[in-house]
């Protein structure tokens, strides 16, 4: 059980983590692993060891920790992985490993409840070189590292090319996404299947599946994605200083305060008044404040005005748009942005 103040989080797909303020300790708590009936096996994305727990646990502390002198700077979850960066400019992963977003070959021989393999110990990825990290990221099976060079390392998934390689084959240590060519890279984070790479420029680059509009390139193939290039920019009026990827959807905040979401709008994720996909970026009605933070769910977004107020949008199926318990009961897709209200605890 966390019983400490909490320095930082992050939030995956079916997971937690926090840094605990006092302890320096990872704790995680949430799904770890694929469901198995009401169970959930073996919760290597926790770091919480092989063992069988029940899903709804209390936040624990990963474990084992990592090396003593090096206290974690960032963290980030993926569906069934973790990340962690420390101040000695290492990076750490855990998790699930199927699909090499691990981004090292040194997993061990631990299987999860589906079979699949596994790690919970934290150890460090592979490939970075002589590379000073300074930033980390996650997909639904990626993970990324920007480095102080401003170039952009992928592991994970790449058989759209999300990590931004033209060979469709799965990364299974860090490698450079070669096709960026000279573009310098602030920070990247993933979808199910896509990627986002904002550059030191404030231009926001798109990479992998863009099937329900999530690059935001404007462009249509009709299912035919190797038809697409590798990357594309996505058209914003000016430059970008927040973004996020959903699932299959895209947000960003523009410099001005104007923010914009594109992709699958099946369930109103990008308050378009409709479930139409977008293949570009359309503003979001927030009547007219000026946004500052934004951040996207499986199929929700969330933003944060410079007032301090709240805007959500998308789908509330799990009652995750705050709207109350009757809307969580009978949840219906929100199409446009809705203020809601947050109580002082």
């Amino acid at each position: 059980m966390m019983d400490e103040p909490v320095a930082f989080m992050a939030a995956g797909y079916y997971h937690n983590l926090a840094l605990g303020a006092k302890s320096g300790k990872i704790f995680s708590w949430g799904c770890g692993t694929f469901l198995d009936g009401q169970n959930d096996g073996c919760k290597p994305a926790l770091g919480q060891g092989l063992e069988t727990l029940d899903v709804g646990d209390l936040p624990m502390p990963a474990s084992p920790s990592l090396p003593p002198d090096e206290q974690v700077v960032q963290l980030a979850a993926g569906a069934y992985h973790s990340i962690a960066m420390t101040s000695k400019n290492k990076v750490y992963t855990f998790g699930n490993a199927q699909l090499g977003q691990l981004g090292r070959s040194n997993i061990g021989s631990s299987k999860d409840s589906s079979g699949l393999p596994v790690d919970p110990n934290p150890k460090e990825v592979e490939g970075l070189s002589m590379e000073t990290p300074i930033q980390i990221g996650a997909g639904f099976y990626n993970t990324y590292v920007t480095t102080k060079s401003g170039k952009l390392y992928c592991a994970g998934e790449n058989q759209n090319r999300q990590c931004g390689r033209e060979k469709p084959a799965n990364v299974r240590t860090m490698l450079r996404a070669t096709d960026l060519k000279e573009e310098k890279i602030k920070a990247a984070v993933g979808g199910y299947c896509h990627t986002l790479a904002l550059t030191l420029k404030g231009q926001l680059l798109s990479m992998g599946c863009g099937d329900d509009g999530q690059r935001g390139d404007g462009l249509d193939f009709d299912g035919d994605e190797e038809k697409r290039e590798i990357i594309t920019s996505v058209n914003l009026p000016s430059k970008v200083v927040k973004f996020a990827a959903g699932a299959n959807h895209s947000a960003a905040v523009c410099e001005n305060g104007s923010a914009y979401a594109w992709g699958s709008n099946e369930f109103g994720q990008c308050a378009a008044g409709s479930s139409e996909k977008l293949l570009s970026p359309k503003r979001i009605d927030v009547q007219g404040e000026h946004v500052e933070e934004i951040s996207c769910g499986y199929a929700h977004t969330v933003v944060k005005t410079k007032t301090g107020r709240i805007y959500v949008f998308g789908s509330n199926d799990s009652g995750q748009l705050g709207l109350g318990a009757a809307a969580a009961k009978s949840p219906n897709d929100v199409q446009l942005a809705r203020e809601i209200q947050i109580e002082k605890i």
